[in-house]
């Protein structure tokens, strides 16, 4: 979510946390705010695809 911070948190509040060293520079600060970075399944799709890596990542240190 941190990769879309403007369209979740909007631009002006985005750019006070780049200037408040809480965002890094190169966060995306021109998207407008989006109802779909708030869905479950926006989340879920995140953790999906951690979850993906963390067994893919298992089944090669046991099976390849």
């Amino acid at each position: 979510m941190v990769k879309n911070a403007s369209k979740i948190a909007g631009t002006d509040k985005t750019e006070i946390m780049v200037k408040a060293g809480l965002l890094g520079e190169k966060t995306d600060r021109t998207s407008r705010a989006s109802l779909s970075h708030y869905t479950t399944e926006y989340r879920q799709n995140i953790i999906f695809g951690e979850m993906k890596k963390i067994v893919l990542d298992y089944l090669e240190l046991w099976y390849i």
